[in-house]
């Protein structure tokens, strides 16, 4: 047998699935064995109306398990190639590779799921970029597009519009040469920030801080010119929202209603927890913020972030009021472990994947909104 049918029959083997907890209308848990590994690299999706759960440790052959969204009742628990773009939620994924030892110069493909086939194809390179800290793609999902941007390909910066069911890209903008951007996309286009980690070319002026590429548009647009850099953005319809910092020693969200409209802001005044920080460059599987329809922003926030001892065994959803920067706590949970994998918004719930490094299992969390 083959190395992927190995992995089956060994997933098959110790796959003891528990049932998840009934504790009312409170949070609900489920846990899900892990691929044997030092670390653990999860990830959150939802495909056809169901709960997606990654185990992306493996090198060839990772893990995918479907899960009921309301009961957490699992569904599936199988093996699957690693550039299957399921392990995200999605229906195409980039997938980086180095075609030689030692090389330093990458590149971009598009894994696409053939259902019909029920196996994965890998499309042509649409990308080459240098292998370095500050030059590494990144992309997110939005208005039914992949959107994958890079500073260091040889044509410069640029954004590629990539189609979810084809892996074909749609269109390509070439963009300032920044790096470790923030990336978030919304019904109209990607907007784009500077993080506190971005850089540019040297002698030259400071960049603008905010960006916005529209689906039909061939030049980015410049939504913001000052400010220090963005702690998070967030875009959800036509809008978005972002804590641009300025030198101001309080938080405060900025709401953008469209890319030409002047932002409204306000300043967060919540009960003493901070909003937590996307530093930019990679695609992190945990945002630091989601948008609930009917509860506004929300977030995670473990007890560790605000106390020296890492090994936190309680995890808060805490939702964030963009209107008036009121926050304010939805649900606190123990937890077994202390790492916060991967997080989103579905249906009316908060999904949480937590897990830590030389444990046999992960649990996913269920916290109504």
């Amino acid at each position: 047998m083959g190395r992927a049918a190995d992995e089956r029959e060994r997933l098959a083997a110790t796959s003891t699935l528990r049932a998840p907890s009934t504790n009312g209308p409170g949070p609900t848990h489920v846990a899900l064995p892990l691929l044997r590994s030092s670390y653990y690299m999860g990830s959150l999706g939802v495909l056809g109306g169901r709960i997606v759960v990654g185990d992306e440790t493996g090198g060839a052959t990772c893990r995918l398990a479907l899960v009921q969204p309301v009961s957490l009742r699992v569904i599936s628990d199988s093996a699957t190639p690693c550039n299957d773009p399921r392990l995200a939620g999605e229906e195409a994924a980039p997938v980086e590779s180095l075609p030689r030892v030692g090389s330093q110069t990458g590149v971009v493909r598009i894994a696409t799921w053939d259902s019909g086939k029920g196996t994965v194809h890998l499309g042509p390179v649409i990308m080459r970029y240098g292998n370095y800290s500050d030059s590494r793609p990144e992309w997110t999902y939005g208005g039914g597009y992949l959107w994958l941007y890079d500073v260091g390909t040889p044509s410069g910066a640029e954004v590629l519009r990539v189609s979810l069911s084809t892996g074909q890209v749609l269109a390509t903008v070439k963009m300032p040469g920044l790096s470790r951007l923030v990336l978030s996309a919304g019904a109209n286009g990607l907007w784009m920030g500077q993080s506190a980690e971005s850089g540019w070319a040297s002698g030259k002026p400071r960049p603008p801080l905010l960006y916005f590429v529209g689906v039909h548009t061939t030049k980015p647009e410049v939504v913001a010119e000052a400010g220090l850099h963005v702690d998070w953005l967030l875009a959800s319809g036509h809008g978005a929202w972002a804590d641009v910092q300025t030198g101001r020693a309080s938080q405060s969200v900025e709401t953008f209603s469209g890319p030409h409209t002047a932002p409204a802001t306000v300043r967060v005044a919540g009960n003493g927890t901070q909003v937590p920080d996307n530093l930019g460059e990679g695609p992190f599987d945990a945002p630091p913020l989601m948008y609930a329809a009917g509860t506004g922003l929300v977030y995670a926030w473990p007890d560790w972030a605000q106390s020296s001892w890492p090994g936190t065994s309680r995890e808060s959803i805490v939702k964030l009021d963009p209107a008036t920067g009121r926050t304010g706590e939805v649900a606190t949970f123990g937890t077994p472990f202390g790492s916060l994998q991967a997080n989103l918004v579905y249906s009316d719930a908060a999904y949480v994947l937590m897990s830590d490094q030389g444990v046999t299992e992960a649990t996913l969390y269920r916290i109504p909104l």
